[in-house]
């Protein structure tokens, strides 16, 4: 009752987990609190609709790097996404176990780096299925040797391989490993700025249990593989809107048409042409310089020129149509 009474006496809200009287000039608020630009042309992150296309091109990935693994280890391994958010380098980093092996990916022609986690006991798990043992028990917390990295790389190639497969479709890209790391402290060099694109894996080793690899990738990174994405499903969206007859229109278009090259018509009177005879010459009264008619299937359709080439007669297109049939028959 006497705190209620006196204002002065009751407890002041702790400057800890509250923003309350807290100035803007204060570094408790910390440098990811500092308002920045933002530039609404080019948007930080990915709506719902690309989230979910990027999901779809992950998935033929993961379904083709688990038959890549399974041939290589000969043993039963499946992969799926767990997991695909908008994320930040801290956000991801507080997920990654030390010591741990993680590699930096160029995705060339694409800007920018990924980051790939594989928690060390994947690592070693997979070391031990390619030596013949069971890829079950308990491994050392140690990073990888020269010679377990040597026997782990091939496996990595051909789950970078199948990323290269899975996103030809839309754009080509080579994924390579341009630097390896077993403390996620040794990136700092290799930090993505900004907003990422965090993408969780599940892989299933056979009777090996399950292991929760990651991906993180910069957002510029991810901007032209989810445009590229979105450009190829409306250009087959277009190609659905104009029905199934779209086929039979290109064949249609394949049919060869006779061309017809058409000159005013001569007046002659029965008795003259009743008298025409082998050699007799009938005078056109056409002047060269002045177009002829183009009739495609019957149809009349372009005026024509009369030329030659290499001794051979010849018509070249009129542009534009200059054809008078009243001044033809004159």
């Amino acid at each position: 009752m006497t705190a209620l009474l006196d204002p002065a006496s009751a407890p002041q809200p702790s400057r800890e987990g509250s923003g309350a009287g807290v100035s803007p000039g204060d570094p408790a608020l910390g440098s990811a609190h500092d308002p920045r630009p933002y530039d609404f042309r080019q948007p930080e992150g990915l709506d719902r609709g690309h989230l979910r296309s990027l999901h779809a091109v992950l998935d033929v990935f993961v379904r083709l790097a688990g038959g890549a693994l399974t041939g290589a280890l000969r043993i039963p391994v499946h992969m799926r996404v767990s997991d695909i958010r908008h994320s930040t380098w801290e956000e991801f980093a507080l997920g990654v176990e030390n010591p741990a092996h993680l590699l930096v990916l160029d995705l060339s022609p694409l800007p920018g780096r990924a980051i790939l986690y594989f928690p060390l006991s994947l690592a070693m798990a997979m070391l031990d299925v390619r030596m013949s043992g069971p890829g079950t028990g308990k491994y050392p917390k140690r990073s990888l040797t020269e010679i377990e990295d040597s026997l782990l790389t091939p496996l990595v190639e051909a789950m970078l391989g199948e990323l290269r497969v899975a996103l030809a479709p839309y754009l080509e890209v080579e994924p390579r490993v341009i630097q390896k790391a077993p403390d996620i402290d040794l990136l700092q060099a290799v930090i993505p700025s900004g907003i990422c694109v965090s993408i969780g894996f599940e892989v299933h080793l056979a009777d090996g249990g399950v292991f929760a690899p990651s991906l993180c990738v910069q957002f510029p990174t991810v901007r032209p593989v989810v445009e590229a994405i979105e450009h190829a499903d409306l250009a087959m969206a277009g190609s659905h809107d104009r029905g199934p007859n779209l086929g039979m229109v290109q064949r249609l278009l394949d049919v060869p048409v006779d061309l017809h090259v058409v000159f005013p018509p001569a007046h002659l009177s029965p008795v003259e042409v009743a008298g025409l005879a082998p050699g007799d010459v009938i005078p056109l009264h056409h002047d060269p310089g002045r177009p002829v008619r183009l009739v495609a299937g019957g149809m009349p359709w372009l005026s024509v020129l009369m030329t030659t080439i290499r001794r051979r007669l010849a018509a070249v297109v009129v542009e534009p149509d200059t054809y008078d049939p009243q001044e033809a028959d004159q």
